[in-house]
């Protein structure tokens, strides 16, 4: 079983996670830099990978 505190600690870390590629993703699409946005798809791939 995984202690509560530790379960919120993963929790945010992944909602800061997918902010952070969200992010990526936007900068890129509106500077049209390429690099960014493939950046921010490959977080959010990763992260949308790892869900049950």
């Amino acid at each position: 079983m995984v202690a509560p505190g530790l379960r919120q600690e993963q929790r945010l870390l992944q909602l800061l996670t997918v902010r952070l590629g969200t992010s990526y993703l936007r900068s890129g699409l509106a500077k049209a830099r390429d690099d960014l946005v493939a950046r921010g798809r490959l977080v959010l791939d990763r992260m949308a990978a790892q869900r049950p």
